[in-house]
């Protein structure tokens, strides 16, 4: 499929946290400010880190949205350019996608992940990261069973059905929302979620699977910990069974919205996985660590995924090898604002409508933390809207949908 630069046609009018009583809102007024809180109680900087980190917060919601500056950051420049647009605006005027990855790189530079000293290459979230992997072993002891009755090389349709959903709801774990441990944090288990998923495009998703192997299927990976477990068990799912030659698993560059994965975590991760006292989680440990070293599984990190872009400005050299893959399986919200942009589509807006530009098959795997949602029939919305006035947010409800 060949990659096109064209956006979406009419675009409708954009999300932005000025927005009374949207989610957009509640991140700008509460939820930034409190995730810097974590950082400072959890983190250990030196007084000049820490004075940035006050300044920040304190600039939140009404302050402008200031100039660049990172010199020794190999995106200085980048994000220099990506601020011009915006620079009359404040956090709340603002596109909400450009102001949330605006608020992350900004955090970043103020702990001084990119300048000699002693942040250099810490993970202002590590903390955080660390505890929600604490939160996987009893996570994984549910999954042991799914473990043992895989066979290597007979791939079951039934069987992927289920690594898919661990996949999708492992995306409930999200530290920008939830602390680890949050007794609020939903987590279904994959055999019971069928009633809170509003789209479900398995059934032509199979067909691509009806000839085997797929060369290459690529994971654009979202959350670290409980989430990226599940990721890895379902690439490891679809090399074991032959389904799959080549896994790619694209990864942020740098630290980003609290707990999204970086290629260490994925390798941290792996470890973890080998270490847990279910033999048929260690096993799967063990194997995805040989995936790597044989190199079925490939580690991939790109700037592109930190920056305030949509899908359809992907990088030019990342959208030439993504169009080698079979199949692009993206995870979690904050990817999926970035495909559909952050616009105000009707939900009965067919998501393969809006991502027909993708460079391969494209497969949205979402738990909705945000108010974007496309290709969902409006009726049981609007029931929904009386039921549950958060669904839109809150996590419970998931989406699978293909763009082929």
């Amino acid at each position: 499929m060949p990659f096109s630069p064209t956006p979406p046609q009419n675009l409708p009018a954009d999300l932005r946290a000025q927005e009374p009583g949207t989610w957009a809102a509640h991140t700008m007024h509460d939820r930034l400010p409190r995730i810097i809180e974590t950082v400072l109680r959890d983190g250990e900087f030196d007084e000049t880190a820490r004075a940035r980190l006050l300044a920040l917060q304190n600039s939140l919601p009404q302050g402008q949205i200031r100039g660049f500056n990172d010199p020794a950051a190999p995106d200085n420049v980048a994000w220099a350019g990506y601020v011009q647009p915006w620079l009359d605006s404040s956090w709340l005027t603002a596109n909400w996608f450009f102001a949330e990855c605006y608020f992350y790189r900004r955090l970043l530079a103020a702990t001084g992940y990119y300048a000699p000293g002693p942040g250099e290459h810490i993970d202002p979230f590590a903390p955080q990261k660390e505890a929600g992997l604490r939160q996987a072993p009893a996570w994984l002891a549910r999954l042991a069973a799914a473990l043992n009755r895989v066979v290597p090389g007979r791939f079951d349709q039934q069987q992927f059905d289920f690594w898919l959903q661990t996949a999708l709801w492992g995306n409930q774990a999200d530290l920008s929302i939830w602390q680890a441990g949050d007794q609020n944090q939903p987590l279904h288990a994959a055999s019971s979620s069928a009633s809170h998923l509003l789209a479900d495009d398995r059934s032509p998703l199979a067909n691509l699977f009806k000839r085997l192997p797929l060369k290459r299927i690529d994971i654009i990976l979202d959350n670290a910990g409980i989430e990226l477990t599940g990721d890895l068990l379902l690439a490891d799912y679809l090399l074991t069974t032959g389904a799959a030659d080549e896994i790619v698993l694209h990864a942020k560059a740098h630290p980003t919205f609290v707990s999204d994965a970086l290629t260490s975590d994925i390798l941290k991760t792996i470890r973890f996985l080998t270490r847990q006292q279910s033999a048929a989680v260690s096993a799967a440990g063990e194997r995805l660590g040989n995936w790597v070293s044989a190199g079925q599984m490939l580690l991939r990190s790109h700037f592109y995924w930190n920056a305030p872009l949509w899908f359809w400005q992907l990088d030019r050299a990342l959208a030439a090898e993504l169009s080698q893959s079979q199949l692009i399986i993206s995870k979690g919200d904050a990817n999926y604002r970035r495909i559909a942009g952050d616009f105000h589509w009707p939900a009965g807006k067919p998501f393969a409508d809006i991502a027909a530009y993708s460079p391969a098959p494209l497969l949205a795997l979402r738990t909705l933390k945000s108010e974007l949602v496309l290709g969902v029939d409006p009726a049981p919305l609007a029931r929904l809207d009386q039921q549950d006035p958060t669904w839109r947010t809150n996590g419970h409800y998931g989406l699978i949908q293909l763009a082929a």
